[in-house]
């Protein structure tokens, strides 16, 4: 219970791709107990055994949506596990959700009352919040009908749980406290104050108790809580397939604007219209890049005012005539006002080139142009990458859907010096490079390559670098290739072309000589 933290159109999606997140939060890392191993040492005082979960992702990644869906997900695991204590106090799990943004936005009261924001927080949660369909009193005026500057978390917390437990002590509480990132802004001394509130509370307290710390700066967050003393549970958010995508859209019911009919997709145009598909990759399974997708999609349904066809097979056919590329700049646009892609332009050449040539980094790693830095870490918290662990410790892959790529590029410099040159023709959606112009491709390609190893600070490079995934015998050559810097590089095509007039024989017989209209072709490399 709590209050609904997410109300935009992605509500209505099923959770998808939180497997990794839920299982971590339950079963921790090395070092870092999840809820499982906390819950056996619950009588145990030492806060090196319960560290604090932080969520912490940029903007749409799912982290509130997450926080709504915790409980049910925490009685599963429960469910499957081994420990029959953890099943019987899990099966009366109570979860509650608070939040510093929505409608009881973080303030200076809050930053005076400390760990107090929070206890008021969860009693109105409780008591008044999700007791009626409308609140007949709204947060800050709850909050302001007495002096609660004396309220302890500890008081606000056995209160309800004495109401919800009726007394027993056997029961799992677990509270989301989101959109800490708005407290910290005004004031980390006073999330500081809450962080060790909740991390007392979480040690040898017989009422076993689940926070979870949830926001989108998770540098400076990070660094406070560890200022702390208590440990962290960092939990990750990776981003959805475009299995969990084309699930979520042919799963999609909603009603019109007016209200008059039902608006859905099949799931035979979700999983094989091209052009569809196409979108959903370039989305690339970011939370609310694919909210956006969806939700443009089905108002471009809903403007159709013609009577749509129940029949699935009627209706896969009447969706092929839904202008699928307005709807993708749509979501361009939406994407762009939602995210400061400008900002943090002068940062992409870095992330792009670790993303492409898929170089694992570190979240703490700084990206430093000018006179200015910035982390991984904080580019997350602004959601214009992911990071997804490689499996080594602290080793992260940088993840950038396609549409974030073509967003940075266009907001790049494109000088004559940049790396962005050699870069626009692979990631602009109108390009019309083909592998049937191999030597244009050839020659692009290589640009591309070269640029991309050059602005990772390669000088050299090995075959295995040069050309990732290719099989060598074990007698092949072993020598480094030298790497041009790529503010030197220039790029040339050839003047003449094999073959330049001459005809030549495709694989039906047929003679060609237009060969610079149709080098989509494949011919035989034969002369007449």
């Amino acid at each position: 219970m709590g209050e609904t933290l997410v109300s935009t159109f992605g509500s209505i999606f099923p959770l998808l791709r939180r497997e990794d997140t839920i299982n971590a939060l339950w079963n921790g890392f090395e070092g870092s107990n999840g809820v499982l191993d906390r819950f056996r040492l619950r009588y145990f005082g030492d806060r090196n055994n319960h560290p604090i979960a932080l969520l912490a992702c940029g903007p749409g990644t799912g982290k509130s949506r997450f926080l709504q869906e915790v409980g049910g997900m925490l009685r599963e695991q429960a469910n499957s596990c081994n420990n029959d204590d953890a099943k019987n106090a899990f099966s009366k799990v109570l979860t509650i959700n608070i939040t510093f943004g929505n409608d009881s936005p973080a303030s200076n009261t809050d930053v005076e009352l400390g760990e107090a924001s929070v206890g008021i927080r969860l009693l109105y949660e409780y008591f008044v919040s999700t007791r009626m369909d409308k609140a007949k009193i709204g947060f800050r005026r709850f909050a302001d009908q007495a002096d609660v500057k004396s309220l302890h978390l500890a008081t606000a917390m056995d209160v309800v749980w004495s109401d919800f437990f009726r007394g027993e002590s056997t029961g799992a509480l677990v509270l989301g406290i989101d959109e800490v990132n708005q407290l910290h802004q005004r004031s980390p001394e006073a999330l500081r104050g809450i962080v060790n509130a909740v991390g007392g509370l979480s040690c040898a307290n017989p009422r076993f108790f689940v926070p979870i710390l949830a926001g989108t700066i998770q540098g400076p967050i990070e660094n406070m809580m560890m200022e702390s003393t208590y440990l962290l549970l960092r939990l990750p958010l990776p981003l959805l397939t475009d299995e969990d995508v084309i699930n979520i859209g042919s799963k999609l019911s909603v009603k019109s604007k007016e209200g008059d009919r039902t608006l859905r997709l099949t799931e035979d145009f979700v999983r094989h219209n091209s052009l569809f598909r196409r979108c959903i990759s370039d989305v690339g399974g970011m939370a609310r890049g694919v909210e956006y997708f969806f939700k443009h999609f089905l108002s471009a349904v809903d403007q159709v005012k013609d009577t749509w066809p129940e029949d699935d097979a009627e209706l896969t056919k009447a969706l092929e005539y839904i202008d699928v590329m307005e709807v993708i700049e749509k979501v361009e646009g939406s994407l762009k006002d939602r995210y400061p892609f400008d900002t943090h332009v002068d940062y992409a050449i870095p992330v792009l080139t670790n993303a492409i040539l898929d170089i694992p980094i570190s979240i703490d790693d700084t990206i430093t142009v000018g006179n200015n830095s910035i982390t991984y870490k904080t580019l997350r918290s602004a959601g214009i990458l992911n990071l997804e662990p490689q499996g080594k410790r602290d080793k992260f892959y940088v993840r950038v859907p396609y549409m974030w790529m073509v967003l940075l590029a266009k907001a790049a410099s494109q000088s004559s010096k940049s790396p962005w040159r050699f870069w626009t023709t692979f990631l602009d959606p109108a390009g019309t490079i083909s592998w049937g112009q191999w030597e244009k491709f050839n020659i692009k390609f290589w640009a591309l390559r070269l640029s991309l190893l050059s602005a990772a600070g390669k000088t050299t490079a090995n075959l295995e670098e040069l050309f990732p995934g290719a099989e060598f015998t074990s007698n092949c050559p072993d020598f480094k290739v030298m790497i041009p810097d790529f503010s030197e590089m220039e790029m040339h095509e050839l003047l003449n072309k094999y073959p330049e007039s001459q005809k030549v024989l495709d694989r039906n017989s047929q003679n060609h000589s237009d060969l610079h209209t149709k080098f989509n072709k494949v011919f035989v490399n034969g002369k007449t």
